[in-house]
């Protein structure tokens, strides 16, 4: 049986509902009085899989933690819910749970560690949230966790790196506005970003990271080298950007690199011990770079090079010598390098 119910047509739940698997139920905006009784009770919904509750006050839908074979959860703008009641480590058959728009929200409650099945969370819009449990850590099976507008949010818990299971994060812009995915991180287009968060830093085992359209970050942190398994790194458009860091050829992992657009990027080499030693590096572009004069004099130990892209880098006046020793190079863009000799 699958039932929902929209405005106020029904005002307490039959027990012979039994049987239901599904529940949607909505109270209407503009409404004083709800028909529904004023202390829904959800317990004898033995067989409900799927709750989703809107618009009620948080003393109306108490119960719904006596439904403990619930698996999916969605608490919509609910009124003066400020903390997930403790009850709620019961549903340990909860893989899903969407509260979206509960602006009283402030915390999660005692006991959220215990949710072992959750694999999705989405805190949506829950704008006074200020911090996740420390038994965050608990939660193995998360694999998504979505925290957008939640504005009050200043940290996220220790060892959530650390969650096997995790594939997709999208955090605010206060804590740090990116997604996670397969071990990749997107900033998507964040053009206050001056500089990368910490919290990036704690990701050993990233693959994958895009700062594409970051018009203001200037520089890559000191340690960002230490990105071992690194493979992709998208900067395109960052057009703020000077320099690599200083340690960026110990990226030994990476295959892809994307700097087109970078405008104010004044050389590719800036690197002590040399732009050549990423010996695993596939694809370069280079694209509108339009300061760049030169490449680094040991760009021919790029030995893996197969597609290189320097098209419209109006500056760049010559290659080096060792260009020739790009022995693998299939692709190469030169197109309106007006200067080149």
């Amino acid at each position: 049986m699958d039932y929902s119910f929209k405005e106020n047509e029904i005002w307490r739940l039959p027990k012979n509902f039994s049987g239901l698997k599904v529940l949607k139920l909505k109270r209407s905006r503009g409404t004083d009085r709800c028909n529904i009784h004023a202390d829904i009770e959800f317990g004898h919904l033995i067989k409900l899989k799927h709750l989703e509750l809107e618009g009620f006050h948080d003393t109306q839908i108490s119960s719904f933690v006596k439904v403990y074979g619930l698996q999916k959860l969605k608490l919509s703008s609910i009124v003066g819910l400020k903390k997930l009641p403790g009850s709620i480590r019961k549903l340990r058959s909860l893989r899903e749970l969407h509260i979206f728009r509960c602006v009283d929200l402030m915390r999660l409650g005692e006991g959220f560690g215990e949710l072992s099945s959750l694999a999705k969370l989405s805190l949506k819009g829950c704008c006074k949230l200020e911090e996740l449990p420390c038994e965050f850590q608990k939660l193995l099976s998360l694999q998504s966790l979505d925290l957008t507008n939640c504005s009050g949010l200043v940290r996220l818990p220790e060892g959530l790196e650390n969650l096997p299971s995790l594939k997709y994060i999208s955090l605010p812009n206060r804590v740090c506005k990116l997604s996670f995915w397969k071990n990749t991180i997107t900033f998507s287009g964040i053009s206050s970003l001056k500089e990368l968060p910490d919290e990036i830093c704690k990701f050993t085992t990233l693959t994958g990271l895009s700062l594409k359209f970051c018009k203001s970050l200037k520089v890559l942190p000191t340690g960002f080298g230490q990105r071992s398994c690194l493979e992709n790194l998208d900067l395109n458009e960052c057009e703020s950007l000077q320099e690599l860091c200083d340690d960026f050829h110990c990226l030994a992992a990476l295959k892809r690199l994307s700097m087109s657009g970078c405008k104010s990027l004044l050389r590719v080499l800036r690197l002590p011990e040399g732009f050549g030693k990423l010996g695993c590096l596939e694809r370069l572009e280079l694209s509108r770079c339009y300061n760049i004069r030169e490449l680094s004099s040991d760009f021919g130990y790029l030995g893996a090079l197969k597609y290189l892209v320097l098209s419209k880098c109006k500056n760049l006046s010559k290659l080096p010598e060792c260009f020739g020793q790009l022995g693998y190079l299939e692709t190469l863009v030169l197109s309106m390098c007006s200067n080149l000799e």
